[in-house]
């Protein structure tokens, strides 16, 4: 809000980074290449993942060979710079919808691309369901 949409004071910015409402650590690396839409520090924390890598919400989606899931840390299904911003658990569709598009537009033909959504595992469907409270 204070670096790009000018929106509070630089007084209100410095304040709420002292008294750690706002994570100065994440603000850093937001302002970096690449980094703009991270969705945690943990995500890029070589140590908190298994084998020295970062997070898998980190991996672009039409680059993901498995299941598209989000990230048992944070949530985040995707929080790569070529998604279009972070992409929470609860927007599962839109992840879809992000995956086969940019694996269309890389010329690869997706597992699924015959776009039918009644193929989906019914019973992550359920679970899906019961986590947004739509039951």
């Amino acid at each position: 809000i204070y670096y790009k949409k000018k929106q509070i004071s630089k007084q209100l910015y410095q304040f709420l980074i002292d008294n750690k409402i706002a994570d100065a650590g994440l603000h850093s690396k937001w302002k970096k290449s690449g980094y703009e839409t991270v969705c945690s520090l943990q995500t890029v924390r070589t140590g908190d993942h298994n084998f020295a890598t970062t997070s898998v919400c980190r991996v672009p989606l039409s680059k993901r060979q498995d299941r598209i899931g989000p990230c048992q840390a944070t949530g985040c299904i995707s929080c790569a710079s070529g998604d279009g911003g972070p992409i929470w658990w609860d927007e599962y569709e839109k992840a879809l919808e992000v995956a086969k598009a940019k694996r269309r537009k890389a010329g690869k033909r997706d597992r699924d691309d015959d776009d039918d959504d009644d193929q989906e595992d019914p019973a992550f469907l359920e679970r899906l369901k019961r986590l947004r409270g739509e039951q």
